[in-house]
């Protein structure tokens, strides 16, 4: 009898374990951004899935924005109603999909190392106590408000960060992204990147992105 047990307690270790390396968990954040001239932030809903193996960060404007700038007749200079902006990311690579003058390009990368700092303090929210990190990352410094987890999830990429982030901002106040909640899913994650693709080199983003100083990346060096 008491070999049955040792034998199911094992087998329902194993069962747990190939759940947990299939489980995905998929959070939901409130991104907003700064626009020049523009009356309140504009706001879009971003998307984050993650599993052991892979991350699937994507951001698109939300539909009540749109309401709202159709509504003010507002012109933009560019028609992203229909983008989606995406980054895939495995242990090594990262692969982007963003739009830049109106063109889409899409990016291969080296897995960037962002080093941050620390800091002894917290903050509340929702009840869920909240630690300080701080970093500068391609251009601009961020804040990153984070609740300490064996389970790390983060927006854009911010990878690395020990816990789920609840909140994080450029210090310029252009960018922020506000957690609104995670579900957890038994699903793969696959990439939406075409196998044909012809990527852009870090380095030839670069140069792209220096010329619009809205973007979320500016002034930055590539590893290739």
């Amino acid at each position: 009898m008491k070999l049955k047990i040792i034998l199911l307690s094992f087998v329902l270790f194993l069962v747990s374990n190939e759940l947990h390396a299939q489980l995905t968990f998929h959070a939901y954040y409130k991104f907003t951004e700064v626009i020049p001239n523009a009356n309140e932030p504009r706001q879009y809903n971003a998307s984050i899935l993650k599993n052991k193996e892979y991350v699937l960060y994507t951001h698109k404007v939300a539909p009540s924005q749109m309401e709202k700038e159709n509504l003010s007749n507002s012109k933009r200079l560019v028609d992203d109603s229909d983008f989606e902006y995406k980054i895939f990311m495995t242990q090594d690579k990262v692969h982007i999909h963003d739009l830049l003058q109106g063109k889409d390009y899409y990016i291969e990368e080296e897995a960037p190392e962002i080093t941050y700092e620390f800091i002894d303090e917290t903050k509340e929210f929702w009840n869920k106590t909240a630690h300080k990190a701080t970093t500068h990352f391609r251009g601009r410094d961020y804040v990153i408000w984070y609740e300490k987890n064996d389970v790390h999830i983060s927006p854009w990429k911010f990878q690395g960060i020990p816990g789920v982030v609840l909140e994080a901002y450029s210090t310029d106040n252009i960018f922020r992204w506000s957690l609104e909640r995670i579900d957890t899913e038994m699903k793969k994650i696959k990439s939406p990147f075409a196998e044909n693709l012809e990527f852009l080199s870090c380095k030839e983003y670069s140069r792209l992105t220096a010329k619009d100083k809205n973007q979320l990346e500016i002034n930055f060096e590539c590893k290739d």
